[in-house]
């Protein structure tokens, strides 16, 4: 079962997603989207890939006390369907 501070830290990721398509920002969001879409995943799976990408955003930014780093968030974006690292 997932922890109540787990669903809400999701919650807020998919919240987060979402301004980002609404307000095409960044662009490459919701390019991702379509290209996985197009490429046979379906959307609950593409929501997942995305908000995989902008919680490793999120969590290196906080590990590393630093500002939302959009070209490594890009790249991440670009890099989908493989999933964040560490090294990346």
């Amino acid at each position: 079962m997932i922890s109540e501070d787990r669903k809400e830290v999701r919650n807020q990721i998919f919240k987060a997603l979402k301004y980002q398509f609404i307000n095409n920002d960044p662009p490459e969001t919701k390019l991702t989207y379509k290209r996985l879409r197009e490429m046979g995943y379906s959307a609950i799976e593409t929501k997942k890939y995305l908000a995989n990408c902008l919680f490793s955003e999120l969590f290196n930014m906080t590990q590393e006390n630093r500002v939302f780093d959009y070209v490594r968030y890009k790249r991440l974006l670009n890099n989908l369907p493989k999933l964040p690292t560490e090294d990346d």
